[in-house]
């Protein structure tokens, strides 16, 4: 065996060509610390590729001697080793393992036996002297074999530690890590982009020894955006139209600013707003983070206020409830003729009911079923909607509205009576 090693490391000294192996792995840190992939470009030979950001890169770099022994089930990161190494394998099958560092002349320097698992295994190389070096890794089932370089000129002891703390099979290494292998020369000048997301930051360097790049992900200005509704039905005779906003913004802002273009604002991420007066506003939503700032304006016109000019409907309710189907626990089973729970309805001038078309609107008064409504000059139709028929659970409109015409500063007076009315 001796000879064979000798043999197999002085026609390795002979040759003129070794291949450096470095190890690069990849974390992140900032706003994502996740690596969803990896752009590896290498600057100096105009070459690219991409991997997965749990994926492990190996470059094999040539310096001054010739690579022994090329084995995918084992290879050591950085090769030449400086100061320390780590050797990387896989063990096929489960049994009683060892582990020999063997130096040129046939002498081993370090052995080490255990009982392994099959999966993949780390280990620490370190204080080994300057010169080259075989590993063989034995078993009853298999064995690997490989050679290094090391360039430590040290009296330190050498050792072989294991840094396996979880065993990952050969399964759950294709799907969870791979170790991606390309050619490059030593020298080469290398571009690594990360991803996450959106997210990507880049680094750029001539590698030299094993190590983990850190892309630090920064963060993304918020992209300003919104929704507004105007509230149907917006209550009452004269108190303005009421508009609630919704904030849409994306990449997460941290403060909202809103200008209603009445010289109102609002810093609440979403609000609501009351315009007194008709006309056209344009709405500014600033949003902000710890990246940026950004702003969007949108436009929204209010139409049929009331204004200082405007004319009054009002009048009483009465409604005599017909063809009623009494159920259990109605307190009186006759037709009810008080005016429980109506709503009036101002829309635009129709004979159909339409809710797309609601102007103003208010409750009448639980008892007496009087309403109110301020409104600009025009021509209108007047609905009355019953929305608490506790009984039923429904909700019905009359089937024909009353149409009235509003005069600035005018009172207009209409009583509705609905007779023998089914909810």
């Amino acid at each position: 065996m001796k000879r064979y090693l000798l043999f197999f490391a002085a026609t390795f000294l002979l040759s003129n060509i070794f291949s450096n192996n470095i190890g690069l792995d990849f974390t992140a840190t900032g706003a994502s610390t996740t690596v969803d992939s990896v752009k590896i470009e290498n600057l100096t030979r105009g070459t690219s590729f991409i991997l997965n950001g749990m994926d492990t890169l190996i470059l094999s770099c040539p310096t001054n001697i010739k690579d022994i022994e090329r084995n995918e089930n084992i290879y050591i990161a950085p090769n030449p080793i400086i100061n320390e190494g780590k050797l990387h394998f896989y063990m096929p099958k489960s049994g009683l393992t060892t582990i020999n560092i063997i130096d040129i002349n046939g002498k081993i320097i370090l052995s080490n036996s255990e009982n392994l698992v099959t999966g993949y295994y780390s280990y620490l190389i370190s204080g080994l002297n300057i010169g080259v070096y075989a590993i063989q890794i034995v078993s009853k089932n298999f064995s690997h074999s490989t050679t290094f370089l090391s360039q430590n000129n040290s009296n330190q002891t050498p050792t072989l530690k294991q840094l396996t703390t979880e065993v990952i099979t050969h399964k759950n290494l294709i799907k969870l890590k791979a170790l991606i292998n390309i050619e490059c020369a030593t020298g080469d000048e290398f571009k690594f982009t990360g991803y996450s997301g959106i997210l990507s930051d880049s680094i750029t360097f001539i590698p030299t020894v094993t190590e983990t790049i850190t892309f630090n992900f920064k963060g993304l200005a918020p992209i300003s955006n919104f929704s507004f509704d105007k509230l149907i039905p917006p209550f009452g005779g004269s108190i303005g139209a009421l508009f609630l906003f919704s904030d849409l913004s994306t990449n997460s802002p941290t403060s909202w600013k809103w200008e209603f273009g009445d010289d109102s604002i609002s810093t609440t991420q979403n609000t609501g707003h009351v315009y007194q007066n008709n006309g056209t506003y344009n709405v500014l939503l600033i949003t902000s983070n710890e990246y940026g700032i950004d702003s969007i304006t949108k436009q929204i016109i209010v139409t049929n206020l009331a204004g200082p000019d405007a004319g009054t409907v009002q009048g009483n309710i009465k409604i005599t409830f017909g063809n009623c189907m009494p159920s259990i626990g109605d307190p009186d089973p006759s037709c009810r003729t008080i005016p429980l729970g109506t709503q009036v309805v101002i829309t635009s001038k129709s004979n159909t009911y339409d809710s797309d078309s609601i102007i103003r609107s208010t409750y009448s008064d639980y008892y007496s079923g009087s309403y109110q409504i301020d409104l600009a000059e025009g021509e209108y139709s007047l609905f009355v909607i019953s929305t608490t028929d506790v009984i039923w659970d429904n909700w019905s409109e009359s089937s024909n509205g009353w149409d009235f015409t509003i005069t600035k500063n005018q009172i207009t007076t209409l009583d509705i009576h609905i007779d023998n009315a089914s909810w």
